[in-house]
């Protein structure tokens, strides 16, 4: 947390502190930071329950300590957005953090859930590596991918499971493209796109079944790795492995 914070007050609050104030963002980033700060308040929610379980706590306590940790973190960030002049405390953002924090929580009470999974994918963004971009990864969405994993084979009729392998999903991501980079950039051209593409399970995949290791591949199914896809809006386009 020490280190995160660091690395956003570099990037972000620096020579920004001013009053506390609200702004309201609904059409920011075409609400792809949204989906952000609900996968970052799940990812948060996960390691907090997975540390208070290491730490000796009960499922129960895990599961509801970790929604306390993952869900205060992030509304710490909001707080301090909040308090820097180019940003402000949105609400919006906040409601995306405690739905994200409360996805374990529901997947530990409703089995149903568990078939559905936030994940995660990243390659710097053009601007990013040139430069124009002065925020840093966290904040690079146009580098950015946030995707809603289906682990098909759990939704399937028993008579059909032979025929799906049982790690291998789908995943509907959405990732925004030409934001504007300088006051007076034209916002039209802003592009929200919609992919489709195969995904994987790897608690199916990686061997092991002591705690760290099911923790870990847990926590690896919070990440799309590279796979084939298509672009289905704007427009079409097929992609051979879709980072």
């Amino acid at each position: 947390v020490t280190g995160i914070h660091i690395y956003q007050w570099n990037a972000w609050w620096k020579d920004q502190r001013t009053s506390f104030h609200i702004i309201n963002d609904p059409d920011y980033a075409l609400n792809v930071d949204k989906a952000g700060h609900v996968y970052g308040g799940a990812l948060g929610s996960f390691i907090g329950q997975k540390s208070l379980e290491w730490a000796g706590a009960s499922k129960t306590t895990a599961v509801w300590g970790g929604f306390a940790i993952g869900a205060l973190f992030e509304l710490y960030v909001e707080f301090e957005d909040g308090f820097a002049r180019d940003w402000g405390f949105s609400p919006g953002d906040a409601y995306a953090d405690v739905i994200g924090a409360a996805w374990p929580v529901m997947q530990h009470y409703v089995p149903f859930t568990q078939h559905f999974q936030p994940k995660f994918s990243y390659v710097p963004s053009r601007a990013m590596l040139d430069g124009s971009h002065k925020g840093n990864a966290i904040d690079d969405y146009e580098g950015q991918t946030y995707w809603m994993g289906v682990h098909v084979h759990g939704l399937l009729p028993d008579s059909w499971k032979r025929y799906w392998p049982d790690w291998l999903g789908i995943a509907i991501g959405v990732s925004v493209r030409n934001m504007p980079r300088h006051p007076g950039d034209d916002e039209s051209l802003m592009q929200r796109n919609i992919i489709l593409a195969l995904d994987y399970d790897m608690t199916k995949i990686l061997p092991g079944d002591s705690w760290f290791m099911r923790a870990l591949k847990e926590g690896l199914n919070f990440v799309h790795f590279p796979s084939p896809a298509i672009r289905i809006s704007p427009n079409y386009v097929a992609y051979g492995l879709y980072f």
